[in-house]
């Protein structure tokens, strides 16, 4: 167990859901970019959506991403931890307009752990390669 900022001992807590992955939607690839060798995500929460783009070669890929609010409100910033097995394996936090980068993204089947002002979201992301 990890320890707990004092923000996240008071937030709620909710979980993401993936909504689109163009590994499993092929067909669909390229909704966000032209690069069709880049896994794009995006993850669901109750106010929001998160964007996710995957790239890179074996052991040294890479990961951007951009939380979107669909209530039409301004993102207000927050940070981002990326889990393997429950361990924390890289942090960032947001900028401005709701970007974040992970520069060394490990293989394997990892989540994302977003720390916002009231809320804590964890959400599953499942990088097994496709076939």
């Amino acid at each position: 167990m990890h320890p707990k900022t004092e923000d996240a001992l008071d937030s709620a807590y909710a979980r993401a859901e993936i909504v689109f992955d163009s590994f499993v939607e092929s067909g669909k690839s390229g909704v966000r970019g032209s690069d069709s060798a880049a896994r794009q995500i995006v993850i669901r929460a109750d106010q929001f959506d998160v964007h996710i783009k995957i790239w890179g070669d074996d052991g040294h890929k890479q990961m951007i991403g951009q939380v979107l609010p669909r209530n039409g409100n301004d993102f207000v910033g927050g940070r981002f931890h990326l889990l393997q097995n429950g361990e924390r394996v890289e942090s960032a936090d947001t900028d401005e307009i709701g970007e974040f980068v992970f520069a060394h993204v490990p293989e394997g089947v990892l989540s994302i752990q977003i720390e916002l002002p009231h809320i804590t979201v964890i959400g599953a992301l499942n990088f097994p390669e496709a076939d």
